[in-house]
Order: structure tokens, then C-alpha cells, then sequence
């Protein structure tokens, strides 16, 4: 998404996602007395118009791409995703609602700001080496899968068939995942 932006619209856009996680810092800091500083107006709306005003015209975009083409239809009759497509693009093939898109691609996005964020505020001395290995498994792990689409497939299927789309595996599950514990071994 930021890619194709120009800088100053994607430095704007950093500027104001970074200003609205402060103002919800903020809030969780104040605890429930945080609306009383607020009532002259909300403390996230300025950064969110920013916000909104970046991400709706391509989640617009994604949106008419998919009725355009019938990418949701095609989804459904079994057609795997392409080996250039985005989360946005699998995102736009479960629903076309842009308020649950715009929900959906803003929560990825704190979440994976939040988990750099955490890790790189974490004092190494403090982590055990457990930890320090399994972040460097995981992190490696999720780079090679994203550079061979056929392994994400493959093992996408492995925990389809094991575990279904709903169920939490267990470590029975896990343990009889034979290609996952290939690939999380490597």
C-alpha cells in the first residue's frame, strides 16, 4: 500500500497512524476518566480522517477489483490464491463490506506495529534464549513461506485437514503435522 504512495502522502499517513495509536496510549493510561478530557471533541479524530483518507480509496479499489472480475465467485468454486496476491486481496474474497475491511486492515496493522514495537523496546538481557530462538524460527519461517507460495499452500492444506478452519490444534495436532514440523525445523 505505501509503496505506490507518494512519500509525502505516506509520511502523512505513518505521521497520523502513529499520532492515533498515541491518543489510544492516552486513553488507556487516563482509564475510564478519558472521555472527560475529551469532550471538547476526540483526541483520535484529526489522525483518523488522515487514516481514512489514505486507506479508503484502495480498499475502494480492491473492492471494484473483485466485482469487476468476480474474484469472490471464484473464490468460492475452489480457485487458490495467486502467488501475487495480497492479504488484501484474500481479504476482498471473504467480503466486500468496507467498514470490515477498513477494521480488518487496521487491526493487522497495529498488531504487527505493536508486536515490532514490543520487541524492539524489550531489553535482550531479559529474554531467555527460548524466547530469542522462537522469534527468529518464527520470523524465518514466515519469510521463506512468504517466498515459496507452494510450501504456504501445501501446509495450509496439512492444518485444513488436521485442525478444519475453526478448531485451536493441540499438540496431538501438531505432533502429527508431519510437513509443519518439517517446515517450522527446516
Amino acid at each position: 500500500m505505501l509503496r505506490n504512495a507518494p512519500n509525502s502522502v505516506a509520511d502523512d499517513f505513518a505521521k497520523a497512524f502513529m499520532d492515533m495509536q498515541l491518543a489510544i496510549s492516552r486513553r488507556a493510561i487516563s482509564g475510564w476518566v478519558w472521555p472527560w478530557f475529551e469532550l471538547s471533541g476526540s483526541s483520535t479524530a484529526p489522525a483518523m480522517r488522515v487514516v481514512d483518507a489514505f486507506l479508503d480509496p484502495i480498499l475502494k479499489d480492491a473492492v471494484e477489483k473483485v466485482k469487476s472480475t468476480n474474484m469472490s465467485e471464484q473464490h468460492n468454486k475452489g480457485v487458490d490464491m495467486g502467488e501475487n496476491d495480497t492479504l488484501l486481496d484474500h481479504l476482498v474474497r471473504h467480503t466486500t463490506d468496507p467498514v470490515v475491511l477498513h477494521d480488518e486492515v487496521l487491526n493487522i496493522m497495529i498488531a504487527g506495529r505493536d508486536t515490532v514495537s514490543t520487541m524492539r523496546h524489550l531489553r535482550p538481557e531479559r529474554l531467555t534464549q527460548t524466547q530469542i530462538k522462537t522469534a527468529g524460527m518464527l520470523t524465518i519461517a514466515v519469510y521463506f513461506l512468504s517466498q515459496y507460495p507452494n510450501v504456504l499452500r501445501r501446509l495450509r492444506e496439512e492444518i485444513l485437514e488436521e485442525v478444519g478452519q475453526s478448531c485451536r490444534p493441540t499438540y496431538d495436532d501438531i505432533r502429527n503435522m508431519k510437513y509443519l514440523r518439517a517446515v517450522l525445523n527446516g
